[in-house]
């Protein structure tokens, strides 16, 4: 899960940056097909990551993701896209510039991804919105609301999987070399004590990703 956070992070950081840099460059084919790269790279890596939580935290994911998609138009806009691209075209077909600045615009004309049916009728009406505005999606404001939206999902993510396994969490104090050192670890049944690699590495892992993601845990002694 973590793995796939941080990959989404890091294609939004890359599609971002490279926007900054058609200020100086400008425009030719090969901007078009490295644009269109990137940002199907941010989309893909997004919907990626969601099917990840829905197969392997089903109940978790899908209470959590109800909230942001409800909430959040630039969730249910990346999530559309993502399928048009797969599937009918590429998304970044026309440009602007701002002409005191020398702001590259890189928009989606909002109709024709309508016209592919893409999305369920929130996304429907949110492309309706702005064909009725006459607005556009803009990809570089797209990818940096969904660039701050996501710390905030997967640190309730995060959260959520600790509350159902604490119960389960149990600490023993094992020394290693001349060093007692603190293991955190599953308990699978009552019967199980045993503490494996296997269980040991990926819960210590995922206390520092709460630790990163600002969840402070505190597992007190005799707190199983």
């Amino acid at each position: 899960s973590n793995i796939k956070y941080e990959m989404i992070k890091r294609n939004d950081a890359a599609f971002l940056q490279y926007c900054e840099r058609l200020v100086r460059t400008g425009i030719d084919h090969d901007v078009f097909i490295e644009v269109n790269r990137l940002f199907e790279n941010v989309v893909n890596s997004f919907y990626s990551w969601i099917g990840l939580h829905q197969k392997h935290f089903t109940g978790i994911f899908n209470n959590i993701k109800k909230g942001y998609f409800d909430q959040n138009i630039e969730y249910r806009i990346a999530y559309g896209l993502r399928t048009y691209c797969d599937h009918h075209a590429l998304p970044f077909r026309s440009y602007s510039v701002k002409l005191d600045t020398g702001e590259v615009i890189l928009d989606i004309d909002p109709k024709p991804v309508l016209n592919a049916h893409v999305g369920n009728t929130d996304v429907q009406n949110d492309l309706r919105y702005l064909i009725a505005m006459g607005d556009a999606i803009h990809l570089r404001e797209l990818v940096i609301g969904l660039d701050l939206l996501l710390p905030r999902i997967e640190q309730d993510i995060m959260k959520a999987i600790w509350a159902e396994i604490k119960p389960r969490v149990e600490s023993v104090i094992s020394p290693i070399g001349n060093i007692q050192t603190r293991f955190l670890y599953v308990k699978n049944n009552d019967e199980d004590k045993t503490v494996t690699g296997n269980l040991v590495a990926p819960i210590n892992t995922f206390f520092e990703i709460l630790e990163k993601h600002g969840a402070r845990i505190q597992l007190e002694e005799g707190e199983g």
